[in-house]
């Protein structure tokens, strides 16, 4: 062998190279155990969030994931930065909105009360979108066509005859149902409300437990309701009796998910942090 032969030193083993879904997966579990803290009360509202350097070493991730994990939690409404302060902490429960509330249900077996109020003031809403619809179909019964509302109504009824378990399905069925109701008011922007908010019913399995343990009341207020705008019988008279009756059926709901949650036999997703 030369003298001149340089010796050849053993290849750097490579580094296993993340893929897009572990650091999807990464990004998401630390937003979660992040928002959990904020939701809990542990990091109160307008509170500094610990620095990038900290909650890398806190969490074991680059600098550079903890910026994604901010800006995802910004994004959902959790924090804010400030100019040479680094991130606030929002108040959640006066500035948060539809992503917010998908965190919150997640965390419900944890706060039960906060997802509770959450969903209470979400079902008030529902409420009062469909009595605005009604409101106005009551003015005039027969300018207003039923036909599409009558065609989800059918496709509903026939879900919780012949798949009563899947409650998904019904869920969005139903959804489809009220949606096309507003439409045919005329009333397009309030629908667009009522998406986003059946977006998150859809979201959350014990939501849905919750609206549809009782099947047969769906399809007794829908029928109902159909049977009387057919056949011009609807009157602004009866708008609150109806108010009433989908109070009474929220607050069965809500009582099943108070229990719900409350269970020892509730397991949703592990909340670390």
């Amino acid at each position: 062998m030369s003298k001149t032969a340089k010796k050849t030193r053993p290849a750097k083993a490579a580094r296993p190279v993340k893929s897009p879904q572990n650091a999807a997966s990464i990004v998401e579990k630390t937003a979660e155990a992040i928002a959990f803290r904020i939701v809990s009360g542990k990091y109160a509202a307008n509170e500094r969030l610990p620095s990038v350097r900290k909650l890398a070493e806190e969490f074991g991730i680059n600098p550079s994931t903890v910026q994604v994990v901010l800006a995802h939690l910004e994004s959902s409404g959790f924090v804010t930065p400030r100019q040479g302060l680094g991130f606030l902490v929002r108040d959640v429960e006066r500035f948060g909105g539809i992503p917010t509330w998908r965190y919150v249900f997640r965390f419900a077996q944890f706060v039960p009360e906060k997802a509770a109020k959450i969903y209470e003031d979400l079902l008030d809403m529902r409420v009062v979108l469909i009595a605005e619809a009604l409101e106005k179909i009551a003015e005039d019964p027969k300018r207003y066509d039923p036909s599409s509302v009558r065609g989800a109504v059918e496709k509903l009824d026939l879900l919780i005859t012949t798949e009563p378990q899947n409650i998904r399905e019904i869920a969005r069925a139903e959804l489809h149902a009220t949606r096309l109701l507003m439409l045919a008011a005329g009333q397009s922007v309030v629908t667009a409300v009522l998406n986003s908010i059946g977006e998150i019913y859809l979201d959350v399995p014990v939501v849905l437990k919750a609206m549809y343990a009782e099947l047969p009341k769906n399809r007794f207020i829908w029928r109902t309701l159909l049977l009387q705008w057919e056949r011009g019988q609807f009157s602004s008279k009866a708008i609150p009796q109806l108010r009433t009756l989908l109070r009474q059926y929220d607050e069965g709901i809500l009582e099943r998910f108070r229990k719900m949650v409350s269970s020892p036999e509730y397991r949703p997703a592990a909340v670390a942090g």
